[in-house]
């Protein structure tokens, strides 16, 4: 029989500072969207994940985790698939509807 898991006060502290991080860039996307495309905002936003990303990975050593056959082309279609066209449709999307609705939709996904 497993042990129930020990949640405790700072579980919950990072749970909420989880939800908040995360649902404010519905928001933060609804007012950056006043004034640029969503192209450019997904574009952007991409940008500076590619930019944080390489700095953690030149902290880590600039080890690559690919394996001996280096399938680039596996690795270009999952970054298209999951951050480059999801971020551009939803920046799309947010131009018709509220942030709130958005980030709730989202988290029902």
């Amino acid at each position: 029989m497993q042990t129930a898991p020990d949640i405790t006060p700072r579980s919950w502290i990072m749970v909420a500072a989880l939800g908040l991080i995360w649902g404010s860039t519905f928001l933060v996307i609804k007012v950056a969207l006043e004034g640029i495309t969503p192209f450019w905002l997904a574009a952007g936003r991409i940008s500076f994940a590619a930019l944080l990303t390489t700095a953690v990975w030149g902290l880590r050593g600039w080890r690559f985790h690919l394996g001996p056959e280096r399938d680039w082309g596996g690795l270009i279609i999952v970054a298209l698939l999951s951050t480059a066209v999801p971020f551009q449709l939803l920046s799309w999307g947010q131009q018709y509807v509220t942030s709130a609705f958005a980030g709730v939709s989202m988290a029902s996904v």
